[in-house]
């Protein structure tokens, strides 16, 4: 009757720690939805239209979606690892000079905003380093 009671105090023990880790996860969710709506209304603010706006948040989601899902690390993070590991499966899926250049300066308009925000303390994102042109984008893809 003992281990019976036992073994009942140890799942609900973990069903509470899944509960705990599944409710971070929805607040985790919630913020950076709450930080990605204040990213478009300040991109809207500085004059961007609607479309540009949204265009930018879709980028930063993308980006957000494949550190999750691909590298399995933090979506809070913006570290050169995942900007590499990023900026190398678009040229990968084939992705056009302008569109990689285009996502990859969207993540320096975050990271300033962030910055702004004191999420972050320093750009990561240096986009002459990991600005792509048509030569390099051509040698990469004959490798």
């Amino acid at each position: 009757m003992k281990k019976e009671q036992s073994k009942t105090q140890e799942t609900n023990k973990e069903t509470t720690t899944m509960s705990a880790v599944v409710n971070d996860e929805k607040q985790e969710s919630k913020v950076i939805n709450e930080i990605l709506e204040k990213y478009r209304k300040h991109l809207e603010d500085e004059g961007k239209t609607k479309t540009t706006a949204n265009g930018y948040v879709r980028n930063i989601a993308m980006y957000l979606s494949f550190v999750e899902n691909e590298l399995k690390g933090d979506v809070k993070a913006l570290t050169e690892e995942y900007i590499e590991a990023f900026r190398a499966s678009m040229i990968d899926s084939k992705y056009s000079v302008n569109t990689i250049n285009t996502k990859l300066n969207s993540l320096l308009s975050y990271n300033r905003f962030c910055i702004d925000l004191k999420i972050m303390k320093t750009v990561i994102v240096d986009t002459s380093k990991y600005r792509v042109t048509s030569t390099m984008l051509a040698d990469l893809r004959k490798k």
